[in-house]
């Protein structure tokens, strides 16, 4: 069955973001960096690449009236160090993520994903089934290469030679250049983008479609009609592989909804979130 889709037409934010104090775990707890404010139902923000917590900085001060919001960063990003987690890959994150979960106490939550983040929200929900109430995707990775992924090809032949300081500085103008040709601003550091390089080159989608398939959790997913990096037909097939729930397609919005449609967007979480019987202890029961 094809999901119910709800289009939008405004675009909102609130007046001021959001930017508490970065707190980290231990290293011997999984080194992640995160934010933690409100109070409620967990609801744990993954980023894209390159990403950090600023990602949800507009669409918190909305979510924190009725979610306790842990917005965190993966390892090379912000304040969490590559070796909190070398490997790339789906699946091995996603473990590491849950860990992190435990030293924070936390031991069921909504995921909310952007864009690459949703290939570890959902391989999360498929590998640890009774830690995740739900899962939102925003502008979410698909299951084929998109148009901001056109490179990923290049990106697999080029980022073992950029472990070489004298190629890794020839190579970084020409990335600098791409990612920004895609929206991305000049503030993000080149170790971001290096990062975001290994992510995309160790993208697998057989696994990515095998966790979608797999998942119980119920599924969110959003998407803007005019997303520079994702293309509608991927979001659609997306959809309609993702299990059940609310489908919303932005006319407008580019590839950051949590930013630019904040407030739209954080509603639409809310309005879900009253369908699941969600408890603030962090369990949850499917009516």
């Amino acid at each position: 069955m094809v999901p119910r889709m709800i289009r939008t037409e405004k675009m909102m934010r609130p007046e001021h973001p959001s930017d508490p104090p970065l707190r980290q775990l231990a290293k011997e707890a999984g080194a992640l960096s995160y934010t933690d404010e409100g109070t409620g139902v967990p609801l744990v923000c993954l980023h894209g690449g390159p990403g950090s917590v600023r990602d949800f900085r507009w669409i918190a001060p909305v979510l924190t009236e009725h979610f306790r919001v842990i917005r965190t960063e993966q390892p090379g990003f912000g304040g969490t160090p590559i070796a909190a987690c070398p490997e790339p890959d789906f699946s091995a994150r996603a473990d590491w993520f849950v860990r992190c979960l435990d030293h924070l106490g936390i031991n069921q939550s909504l995921l909310l994903c952007h864009s690459l983040g949703g290939g570890y929200g959902a391989a999360i929900a498929a590998r640890h089934p009774d830690r995740v109430a739900g899962v939102a995707m925003i502008a979410a990775l698909g299951l084929s290469k998109h148009r901001g992924m056109r490179s990923a090809s290049l990106a697999q032949l080029v980022t073992p030679f950029l472990r070489f300081s004298r190629l890794r500085t020839i190579m970084m103008p020409i990335i600098r250049e791409g990612f920004r040709r895609g929206g991305f601003p000049r503030s993000v550091p080149d170790d971001a983008y290096v990062e975001t390089m290994r992510m995309v080159a160790a993208i697998d989608f057989r696994a990515h479609r095998k966790h979608l398939e797999t998942m119980n959790a119920p599924c969110f997913i959003a998407w803007a009609q005019d997303d520079p990096l994702v293309e509608t037909a991927i979001s659609e097939v997306l959809s309609t592989t993702a299990n059940a729930g609310p489908r919303h397609v932005f006319p407008r919005g580019g590839h950051n909804l949590q930013k630019t449609m904040a407030v739209e967007l954080s509603n639409a979480l809310k309005a879900w979130s009253a369908t699941l019987n969600l408890n603030a202890d962090r369990s949850l029961e499917s009516q």
